[in-house]
């Protein structure tokens, strides 16, 4: 028996030997296909998820860039209580509004999911300003906005270095563990005011259907135009002004495919009969798009509103629709409270065969406003002196010569036009655009202004054969540049820092500016050859740059093609008899690369 028992564990541990050598080969095929695919699944995840952020999600509408977009089968979700819609909105930080309603229509977006609100963040190392300038980058305030899968969707403003313009927005998606993306289909790009870390890339691809808001669009008939910018829902909000000169009122105006429709009147405080007026979109996550009502339809671009007379003959002058500005103006201005029909008379129709009427009341705050701020004083050019005449009109002449008109526009509100004949007399003085493309290049050049003369004519824009040493040949005439006067559409900022210098000494300085800026030896010769006689006669001088953003927003100039390099500079001066304290302001430089655009141009107060 223990002979047997041995004889069968011998059998037993020779057999269990025998299939270890044989299965052996196995185990370790089977071991590292295990391995091979536990990191060829950690590649597959890692990779796709890249491929992720770099490709578009599939959005239910495609919009071309200048295609009108209406959604026929758009309707306003039953869930929105309009009721209880608050008219005052509280700031962002205290806003606990549940505007989910609105969004249920919005175009679904895998792995997108937008906060009901932005959430702060604390200080992300994305960029730095350039020079560190005063402090801003540790003062940099950041959003995040909503998810993408697994990351942040950041929202923030960059702060712009110069007067005139206001935050450059972006959007980012990513962590601090691996880098953030710059989604540049939602951001500005052309940004001189900060430097980007290393950690941050750009994304050419990625774009979010819920930001996507089409070029034009109709709400209840009326026309809107995307701004193509996006902000913070408490910047519709909240206003700049800082002196208390103005306040505003918000108000819902009707739901859309896009999200909420806000208007905004910033009140004139002054009289409180008038405001300007915008409007935003709120979006998911929190962020606003602003939009306004297109243009009227009677307006071309010389701002020369086509009206046919009922006393006979047709309108061949200038009207403001932003307010008594000079140079550009705010938002269209309209009344808080409706003008009394007694006060109006029938003045006329426009092209579209709409009613237009004359403000006749000559105690009517439009009025005595138009003559509180000119003294009645007006200036006509006299050709053959080549001046300004200084003449003087009556409320009667004014209210004769139609200085106020009143039009009923879009959702019934009364808008203000104002004579620009008898408005203060400034405007954009000689603007000259120069043009230096990298071959011979035809272009095309158009600026969102009043055009109230210009070398060679403009007649809708400009079209020119511009050649790399700034020669531009326009219907078989050569020309050094550009030129034009008038009043800029955009809004004219309110400038808090500059230079007070002596009179004698004001061009040597804005030379040397000019020359930070990246503007040429020609160039700044002919901006001293025109801005010289125009100089104050008091013996100091206050003046302040607006560059290249601020420029944008005042009257926007665009190029076809477009230039690698735009240059612009704007100032603005007043002369003083004693010096004032006046915090300097920041030039900025810009280098000239590839083909390059630049303009100068200053306020020209008649």
């Amino acid at each position: 028996m223990e002979q047997n028992s041995n004889e069968q564990g011998t059998h037993a541990t020779s057999t269990q030997s025998l299939l270890e050598k044989c299965t052996r080969p196995y185990q370790v095929l089977i071991l590292g296909c295990l391995v091979f695919g536990t990191v060829f699944t950690l590649l597959y995840v890692y990779f796709e998820r890249e491929h992720q952020l770099r490709v578009q999600e599939t959005i239910p509408f495609d919009i071309e860039e200048n295609e009108s977009y209406n959604d026929p089968e758009f309707t306003s979700p039953d869930e929105v209580d309009y009721q209880n819609v608050p008219e005052l909105y509280p700031l962002l930080t205290a806003d606990t509004t549940d505007y989910s309603a609105f969004y249920k229509h919005i175009p679904k977006q895998e792995g997108v999911v937008w906060f009901p609100n932005p959430v702060q963040l604390g200080l992300l190392d994305i960029f730095t300003y350039v020079d560190d300038y005063d402090g801003y980058t540790e003062r940099q305030v950041f959003y995040q906005i909503g998810t993408y899968f697994d990351d942040q969707i950041i929202f923030t403003s960059v702060r712009c270095l110069e007067p005139g313009c206001s935050g450059l927005d972006m959007i980012l998606v990513g962590s601090p563990q691996k880098g953030y993306s710059l989604v540049t289909k939602h951001s500005v790009q052309e940004n001189y005011y900060i430097t980007m870390k290393p950690q941050v890339w750009i994304n050419d691809e990625l774009e979010f259907a819920a930001l996507k808001i089409a070029k034009s669009f109709d709400v209840d008939g009326v026309t809107f135009e995307f701004r193509d910018t996006n902000t913070f829902f408490s910047d519709f909000i909240e206003t700049d002004d800082t002196d208390g000169a103005l306040d505003q009122r918000i108000e819902f105006v009707k739901d859309t495919q896009f999200g909420p429709l806000y208007r905004k009147y910033l009140i004139n405080i002054d009289g409180g009969v008038t405001a300007y007026l915008y409007h935003a979109i709120r979006l998911p996550g929190g962020v606003m798009a602003p939009v306004s009502p297109d243009r009227f339809d009677f307006i071309g671009d010389d701002q020369v509103p086509a009206i046919n007379w009922v006393s006979g003959g047709s309108n061949d002058v200038g009207y403001r629709t932003g307010g008594v500005g000079g140079c550009g103006s705010g938002g269209p201005e309209v009344m808080l409270t409706p003008v009394a029909a007694s006060d109006l008379a029938l003045a006329g129709y426009t092209s579209t065969n709409q009613p237009i009427y004359n403000l006749i009341n000559p105690q009517h705050y439009l009025i005595t406003r138009a003559f509180d701020i000119t003294g009645g004083k007006y200036y006509v050019y006299d050709e053959a002196l080549s001046e300004n005449i200084e003449r003087t009109v009556t409320p009667e002449e004014f209210i004769r010569e139609r200085g106020v008109l009143i039009y009923v526009g879009a959702f019934g509100l009364q808008h203000v036009f104002t004579n620009t004949k008898f408005g203060p007399q400034a405007e954009c003085g000689k603007p000259v655009i120069y043009l230096y493309p990298e071959t011979e290049t035809e272009v095309t050049v158009s600026v969102d202004a009043r055009i109230t003369k210009s070398d060679p004519e403009y007649a809708g824009g400009w079209k020119a054969i511009a050649s790399p040493d700034g020669t531009l040949s326009v219907n078989g005439a050569t020309y050094e540049s550009l030129y034009w006067d008038g009043y800029g559409n955009g809004s004219y900022p309110e400038l808090t820092q500059g230079f007070v210098v002596k009179t004698e000494s004001a061009l040597q300085l804005m030379s040397s500016h000019l020359t930070t800026m990246g503007f040429n030896e020609k160039e700044i010769a002919d901006f001293v050859e025109f801005w010289e006689p125009h100089l104050p006669k008091e013996p100091f001088t206050r003046f302040s740059w607006i560059g290249t953003q601020g420029m944008e927003s005042l009257a926007k100039l665009t190029i076809d093609p477009k230039p690698d390099t735009l240059i612009r500079a704007f100032i603005d001066f007043d002369g003083l008899e004693t010096p004032v304290s006046i915090e300097p302001q920041r030039i900025p430089s810009y280098e000239r690369i590839g083909y390059v655009a630049t303009e100068w141009g200053g306020l020209l107060r008649r």
